[in-house]
């Protein structure tokens, strides 16, 4: 199975259970220099290991490769978090009202239906 196929993560049982679920699903980029990194960092603790059985290897590879996906998604999800709050000050520095307010020292929570805001 090729991690980089969409369609052959679809075949995954968890990737399909998840999607028949209607649980929300981020598909992330495969990011080739983490995985590198992780593979090489693995492969050369594997060196210094005296008689090395194959399936240890396949484990530890296993794990890695889930290790590298892991931090694929957390690079992605930093990435978005900090777009989403550039989006968010852009917004603010917009809105004279709120820019007023945070002007003034005051911290802001936007919740789903009001606006509320704290003395700092």
């Amino acid at each position: 199975m090729d991690v980089r196929n969409f369609e052959d993560m679809l075949k995954v049982p968890n990737v399909k259970k998840a999607l028949a679920a209607a649980i929300p699903v981020t598909g992330i980029q495969f990011d080739s220099d983490i995985m590198g990194a992780t593979k090489g960092q693995a492969d050369l603790l594997l060196s210094g290991i005296p008689d090395l059985k194959p399936e240890t290897v396949d484990g530890v590879t296993k794990t890695v490769g889930t290790v590298g996906v892991k931090l694929s998604a957390l690079r992605y999800h930093a990435k978005r978090f900090e777009e989403l709050q550039n989006e968010r000050k852009k917004e603010i520095e917009a809105d004279e009202g709120m820019k007023a307010i945070v002007m003034q020292g005051l911290l802001i929570t936007v919740k789903p239906s009001s606006v509320t805001a704290k003395c700092n």
